[in-house]
């Protein structure tokens, strides 16, 4: 039997039309996340100072809450399938994230950052953030490689930030300015973001998808075939639920990695508080380029069947905690560290860059498992496993926030 799950569209996806879909959500994918990025690699020293070092997982937390809940509504609320109201609402949320930026960037420049202010800023920016990368998902399903893209693009965000930071430096502002100015060139992004829609308003969906809710598209299927196609929706579901778990997996780890930052720098330098302030943003630089590095090689890796997939991400978990726990706690491997530089670049260099990369193969296999069914389309498909990735994200960060809160205070 073919793997290619039936019942099929009437319509089968058009040929690929060149590039431009796949630049379009590339930048798209890029924007939902660049300002985010660069307000916590900009605003990290200000940040732990003002709040500790529990603001990277807190202030991930509420993000991730936030952009789930976000998602997660629009995930199963039916918009027609009509690219106006998905492309108009992704309009209005970058929007609304540059308002975010204006505000953020300011606060820094008068250091006038309550924790309640900052909060609420991070919170509209996980609403619009899950908004755009929601309906951004479900437009992309609409043409061929798109998805890839927007995942890559996504990553990308995390790049850009890197060299803005590196540029402001060297006006040798200080550093509440050079935080301010950073973000306010992230707006640059956002904009570009909003004429890339417009953009992909002009462009031709490749093939006419019948439900665009998980819902709607087993009612279509069961309306097909004139009652229930149990075994063609359970196989679907099966494989749908396999790579959400492969989604889960690699972002719980991401973020658990992340979050832990601050912690794996202090417990690498030891006493040396100029050691661990000064490899904090070192690490999530390296985060950041590794990331785009794994999801760039990811491009290129297809064909990885399900299971095995499941299989990495278990042993990405047990191998990514053991790892981030030596760093942070000397268990439960004592690591005797010389040069804590490049152990810290290294560790988390090596974790991001696998995170990624099995997060892309598993985009291959989900794109490539759905096929041209109208059990779970593909823009369905795309937009269910950013909803599973944002799962990740919110419990890798939890993990983060339980562990170092209460573990360690016990063994340390």
């Amino acid at each position: 039997m073919s793997s290619k799950v039936q019942p099929l569209l009437a319509q089968r996806a058009a040929p690929a039309r060149g590039a431009s879909a796949q630049v379009c959500f590339g930048l798209i994918g890029l924007a939902t996340s660049v300002l985010w990025n660069q307000m916590m690699l900009s605003g990290c020293t200000i940040l732990v100072d003002l709040f500790g070092h529990s603001v990277l997982s807190s202030s991930l937390t509420s993000l991730n809450i936030c952009s789930t809940l976000s998602m997660g509504s629009l995930t199963f609320v039916s918009l027609g399938h009509r690219t106006g109201p998905r492309i108009a609402g992704c309009v209005v949320s970058f929007a609304a994230m540059m308002g975010v930026g204006i505000a953020y960037a300011h606060a820094l420049y008068t250091m006038s950052l309550p924790r309640s202010l900052f909060l609420v800023l991070v919170a509209v920016n996980g609403i619009c953030t899950g908004v755009c990368q929601s309906l951004g998902a479900s437009l992309s399903g609409d043409f061929q490689g798109a998805p890839s893209a927007f995942l890559l693009g996504q990553s990308a965000s995390l790049f850009v930030a890197v060299p803005i930071r590196m540029g402001v430096e060297l006006f040798a502002l200080p550093v509440a300015s050079e935080a301010c100015l950073a973000v306010t060139l992230v707006l640059c992004f956002l904009a570009c973001a909003i004429g890339a829609l417009l953009k992909v308003s002009m462009l031709e969906p490749d093939s006419g998808v019948l439900g665009d809710t998980l819902g709607l598209s087993l009612s279509d299927c069961a309306c097909e075939r004139g009652g229930e196609p149990k075994e063609d929706v359970l196989r679907r579901l099966k494989g749908l639920i396999g790579n959400c778990i492969a989604a889960i997996v690699p972002c719980a780890v991401w973020l658990f990695l992340f979050s832990s930052i601050p912690y794996m720098a202090e417990g690498l330098c030891g006493t040396a508080v100029s050691c661990s302030s000064s490899l904090a943003p070192l690490m999530i630089s390296a985060a950041n380029v590794a990331s785009v590095l794994g999801r760039t090689i990811g491009l290129s890796m297809r064909g990885a069947s399900l299971g095995s997939l499941i299989g990495e991400s278990v042993i990405l978990c047990i191998v990514g905690f053991l790892a981030i726990s030596s760093c942070v706690s000397s268990w439960p491997v004592s690591l005797r560290v010389t040069e804590p530089t490049v152990v810290g670049l290294a560790v988390v260099g090596m974790l991001s860059c696998w995170c990624n990369l099995a997060l892309m193969r598993n985009d291959h296999n989900g794109q490539s498992s759905c096929g041209d069914s109208i059990i779970a389309p593909r823009p369905v498909t795309t937009q269910v496993m950013w909803l599973a990735m944002q799962v990740g994200s919110i419990a890798g960060t939890l993990w983060a926030s339980f562990w170092w809160a209460h573990i360690v205070s016990y063994t340390g």
